[in-house]
Order: C-alpha cells, then structure tokens, then sequence
C-alpha cells in the first residue's frame, strides 16, 4: 500500500533488468528507486556554510554508486526473480571564510556511503 503511494508522489525511476528469464519464459520483474535531495545554506558576517544531502536507490544516472542485485528467486520453474535497489546516502558540507582583505578560503569535506540493502 505504501510503495503504490510513493510511486504516484514521487514517479520513480523504474527499470528492466531482463526481458526474458533463463528458461525462456517474458520477464515482467522491474526494480524502482526513488531520489531525495535536500540544500541549505547559512550566512554569518565571517563565515558561509553550505551543505547538500542525497539519499537514493539506484542513482547512476546522477554519476553516483548505483545498481541493483536478485532479492529472492520468485518462481524456480519460470525463473523469475525479484529485484532490490542499491541504497546510497552521501553529504557535502563547505564552509567558506572571509579572510582579511576580503579574500575567501574554503574548506570542504565529503563523506557518503553506500547502505547495505536489507529485507
């Protein structure tokens, strides 16, 4: 119930792993992921933050870690398989300074880390 209402709010970016299973029989099996994106950016007299979070499924097509891998083997017969997205969850934080004469120095750290997919 959940998912069918995630996918009307957010369309996620579905896709095909295979058209057709090893014993010849159509594969139907999609896999989705959807993408979260959150910016924020804070001004003091000498200082500037900004920072920018991901959180998503699948995201190579945003030249992040991304793919997916056979959750369970829905029928041993037919061959169908059920899909699982890759999770990733990175953050960019940058400060930046105003040094005396009005020159800027930045600093910038960039963690992130793909998620283990659980079930």
């Amino acid at each position: 119930m959940a998912i069918q209402m995630l996918d009307k709010i957010f369309k996620p970016r579905r896709i095909a792993p295979r058209l057709v299973t090893e014993a010849g029989f159509k594969a139907d099996e999609s896999v989705a992921g959807i993408a979260i994106m959150a910016y924020g950016k804070r001004r003091m007299p000498k200082w500037t933050i900004k920072a920018e979070g991901v959180y998503g499924q699948n995201l190579h097509h945003l030249t992040m870690l991304g793919g997916y891998a056979v959750e369970r083997v829905a029928d041993p017969v037919r061959r169908t398989q059920e899909y699982a997205p890759l999770d990733t969850v990175s953050f960019w934080p940058r400060r930046t300074r105003t040094a005396p004469g009005g020159r800027r120095v930045c600093s910038a750290v960039t963690p992130g880390t793909p998620a283990p997919v659980t079930s």
